[in-house]
């Protein structure tokens, strides 16, 4: 059995994040590598409540587009597709 998990997640990496916006909608599958990060709050009835995320810094974390299939079936130029992984180390000289 496939079973869907909602998870939240914070992208610090403004490249990253373009693409996220430009890309990713409800329901994309992406595969994602980050730091859990666990946040604590009070609601406003004083209960503590806790949040939990995947974090993509700024420097460590992975983002692929799993499921980079076009909406649009008729469109045949390749020019403008999705990328399917994100690079997050491209100012590191080796």
């Amino acid at each position: 059995k496939d079973k869907t998990e909602w998870h939240r997640i914070s992208v610090m990496n403004e490249r990253i994040a373009d693409v996220v916006e430009k890309y990713v909608r409800k329901a994309t599958k992406v595969y994602v590598e980050g730091q859990l990060q666990t946040r604590k709050w009070t609601d406003q009835t004083g209960v503590d409540k806790y949040s939990t995320e995947i974090v993509l810094s700024r420097f460590r974390g992975e983002l692929i587009l799993v499921d980079s299939k076009r909406s649009d079936a008729s469109v045949d130029s390749h020019e403008d597709a999705v990328p399917s992984e994100i690079p997050l180390d491209d100012d590191i000289p080796f």
